[in-house]
């Protein structure tokens, strides 16, 4: 078997045709693969609509469990997969015609454990389309290069692995948490040391309305990217070398970032400042891997204002953009 497409169900009955009709509308290539569908409790009809496929295609693995959330359901997609790679496509995203003609194709020109490809991100609003920009990387490279040189590593979805890579170094997705792709991202990268980038984006990315991370914001979006950075320090410790562990740190350090970032439009919430003072501290304590620009003396007053307090900074980095827009 050549791949196998894990796709993860949930409440998806919007979306889930095209999903699969873009999976099985695939142009001739000379491979087996199969899709899995891991139904994780779905409530609506997804099942309905999946089962006129499931009609039609012998390839199709359905299995189905109580809601234990989108990394569960990976995980038990990848236990269950029979593929030489592995493929996490989500239910309300769709893949291109040609995609898997140019996996099949570029897994035999270069042997890789890993296949980076660049998103084409899809308004839902407006049918709009935006592809990422392509990474300057040409021919085969490690991982930790992608990773350190602060390529796309989230959304796990641009990768597609060597399934035996992930079982050998037991890369699983960390489960019960938002946000599990920041976690399991850096590293899967950082371990694998034959990737290769696609220069021609093959995956649909939907942005859906309903789901802005910034509209929907709760406290265990970000107690959850706390963990993750614990996790991914505990991976440090155990599993990066010295002299990568600054570079690895600095990664990991974005999921603090993202917890005041994510939040401000519940930064007076009491809840908020509860979480906020619990964990200041150690957002003090990474102030060294804050992103500047440059070392002049604006930045350096940023940084000190920073270490004081992080959160009026990034109230005043957000009133400072708002101003510039206006």
């Amino acid at each position: 078997m050549f791949i196998s497409i894990i796709i993860p169900i949930y409440n998806v009955e919007k979306y889930i045709y095209n999903c699969l009709q873009s999976v099985f509308n695939q142009q001739k290539f000379d491979a087996n693969y199969e899709v899995i569908i891991v139904d994780d409790g779905s409530p609506d009809d997804s099942i309905s609509i999946i089962n006129t496929f499931k009609d039609k295609f012998e390839n199709i693995k359905l299995i189905r469990q109580k809601n234990q959330g989108l990394s569960t359901a990976r995980n038990v997609g990848l236990k269950a997969a029979v593929g030489q790679y592995v493929w996490f496509v989500d239910s309300d995203d769709t893949i291109k015609k040609n995609a898997l003609e140019l996996i099949y194709n570029t897994i035999n020109s270069t042997k890789v454990d890993v296949i980076a490809t660049r998103l084409n991100r899809v308004d839902e609003l407006t049918d709009n389309e935006e592809v990422e920009v392509y990474p300057n990387v040409d021919g085969v490279i490690e991982g930790k290069e992608y990773l350190f040189k602060g390529y796309n590593s989230g959304a796990s979805q641009r990768f597609i692995i060597k399934r035996d890579f992930l079982l050998k170094n037991n890369l699983f997705f960390m489960p019960n948490v938002y946000h599990e792709d920041a976690e399991f991202g850096p590293k899967m990268l950082y371990s694998t040391k034959t990737l290769y980038v696609l220069k021609e984006p093959i995956y649909n990315y939907l942005l859906r309305n309903s789901g802005s991370i910034m509209r929907n914001i709760k406290i265990k979006n970000l107690e959850d990217l706390v963990l993750i950075f614990h996790s991914l320090e505990n991976f440090k410790k155990n599993y990066v070398t010295e002299e990568d562990k600054t570079f690895f740190e600095y990664r990991s350090y974005r999921n603090l970032q993202a917890v005041l970032s994510f939040s401000r439009n519940i930064w007076n919430n009491s809840d908020f400042i509860s979480f906020y003072d619990e964990h200041k501290s150690l957002l003090k304590s990474k102030a060294k891997y804050l992103k500047i620009k440059n070392n002049g003396f604006k930045d350096k007053i940023k940084l000190i204002l920073y270490r004081i307090s992080p959160l009026k900074f990034y109230k005043l980095d957000y009133k400072l953009q708002e101003f510039k827009k206006n």
